[in-house]
């Protein structure tokens, strides 16, 4: 049976954690997280479908659907955030395949206890444990919560698209072709008239989208859009802000005068 006692490379692992964390956090030297791009990396995930997962020894598959517990994922043996690198070769690598709900289940073992260095050590003692310490028995507070969170990680069912599409038994809605409105079109000393131009509002500019200064009336620019020194008028409001006042107009908060004053007269 293989400890970390008894194993040089182990007690290596553990002890670079140790280092790591017992470094002031300006100092720490983090090792990079492989992108796409590096080929070994993507090939943990390929060579890993069809093998066993170090963990749970489910046998792993190329991702079905979203959150797929047994879809093949990569995993630090110790996270690169304790002080773990990129190592793939040798008897003991640290970055391998595992289940994507083990993975997960091991990322919240090191979020569950990370108050101290105590506990930051004793998780990375549990994480590889786990995977290369078999036989050995480990702390029954790190395996409750990685049991805990594997249940309902593993408990999660595909949720497969309709293959016909959606299904509705009431009647299609009217999809109104979207275009930017010219609000010099529409006779705001009419209720029915600011009702209307308030709904094609929502219908052509989402909340976050902008309203040009050329699009409302000259009256309130300086208001809506001022002029700031040395940079000439704001050219561009957001949506919301020009819709409000037809919400207060629309709503009795405020009168018609009111409204032609600050928004606009044609």
């Amino acid at each position: 049976m293989i400890t970390i006692e008894t194993n040089d490379e182990l007690q290596t692992m553990l002890l670079s954690a140790y280092e790591y964390l017992n470094t002031p956090i300006s100092e720490r030297q983090k090792v990079a997280r492989p992108g796409p791009g590096e080929k070994w990396y993507r090939d943990i995930n390929v060579n890993g479908i069809g093998k066993r997962c170090p963990t749970c020894n489910v046998k792993m598959r190329k991702k079905q659907f979203k959150n797929d517990p047994n879809a093949v994922t990569r995993e630090h043996i110790v996270p690169l955030n304790l002080g773990g690198n990129n190592k793939v070769n040798g008897a003991f690598p640290n970055c391998v395949a595992m289940c994507h709900g083990c993975n997960q289940a091991r990322n919240k073992v090191v979020n569950m206890f990370n108050k101290t260095l105590n506990q930051k050590m004793g998780a990375v003692k549990f994480l590889i444990e786990q995977v290369y310490c078999k036989g050995v028995k480990l702390v029954e507070k790190y395996v409750k919560a990685f049991r805990r969170y594997l249940g309902y990680q593993k408990s999660k069912k595909p949720r497969m698209p309709n293959p016909i599409g959606h299904i509705s038994f009431s009647k299609p809605p009217v999809v109104e072709k979207k275009t930017i409105v010219d609000s010099s079109q529409y006779d705001l000393t009419l209720y029915s008239s600011v009702r209307d131009l308030r709904h094609s509002f929502d219908q052509v500019w989402k909340n976050e989208d902008a309203v040009h200064v050329s699009q409302l009336h000259p009256s309130v620019r300086d208001r809506w859009f001022p002029v700031k020194p040395g940079m000439g008028r704001v050219q561009y409001r957001s949506k919301k802000k020009v819709k409000d006042w037809m919400d207060l107009y629309l709503s009795g908060k405020i009168g018609q005068l009111t409204f032609l004053n600050r928004f606009h007269s044609t």
